[in-house]
């Protein structure tokens, strides 16, 4: 019931905001330049992109099957031990959200970089339960379910320190001239000021109702 209850509400959801909610903020033409940019070798709507994906499996495979994607592919699940092979929910579960990535000619998304891998990761865990689960059950595992988990344990640290090392460099956190410089001019911006600043800078100025995102100025 709960299952059902999910997928009603997930997919009404999805027609209310791509057809009502996204359309308020986002003009046709911006919506366009979106796909054509994106998605422009596929079509120029979500009908034209799921159609031609249909109707041309090899200029689909050839897109897909490139060195880079390959790589980013075997770099996401190498620290799970590719354990979502071990199961048809844990492999289709995220094969629509990464391909909807691995399409797109825009690079940070097919190289997961930045927000892009949200909504593939996931499914890319409730893959790793539903495979070690079949394992399990099917008697394939025994003691060494132990080393396999102790091996998802340290690749996973280990792929964190080779493919994200700014996220351990506590260098960052080091308090700078430079820094301290930002945060006393920081204070003496008025909060109901509207301002234009750079991407680097923005999270720490957006909390007031006007913050514009450089070299948008408009009434800053």
């Amino acid at each position: 019931k709960i299952g059902w209850l999910l997928l009603i509400v997930s997919i009404s959801w999805f027609v209310i905001a791509t057809n009502y909610i996204i359309p308020l903020y986002n003009s046709p033409a911006e919506r366009h330049i979106f796909f054509a940019v994106r998605y422009g070798w596929l079509g120029s709507s979500p009908f034209e992109i799921m159609r031609n994906v249909v109707l041309n499996p090899f200029e689909v495979i050839k897109h897909l099957f490139t060195f880079d994607k390959i790589a980013i592919f075997i770099r996401m699940l190498v620290p799970i031990a590719f354990l979502n092979f071990f199961s048809f929910w844990g492999f289709s579960l995220f094969v629509l959200p990464l391909l909807a990535n691995f399409l797109s000619t825009f690079v940070p998304q097919y190289t997961l970089s930045a927000h892009y891998a949200v909504v593939i990761m996931p499914f890319v865990y409730l893959g790793v339960i539903y495979g070690f689960k079949n394992l399990q059950s099917n008697l394939l595992l025994g003691k060494a379910k132990y080393r396999l988990l102790i091996f998802i344990l340290i690749a996973s640290v280990f792929s964190a320190f080779a493919f994200a090392p700014h996220t351990f460099d506590m260098r960052k956190c080091k308090m700078t001239d430079h820094k301290r410089f930002f945060y006393d001019l920081k204070k003496q911006i008025p909060k109901d000021a509207k301002l234009s600043t750079q991407v680097d800078l923005l999270p720490h100025l957006a909390h007031r109702k006007k913050v514009y995102l450089f070299p948008e100025i408009l009434d800053a």
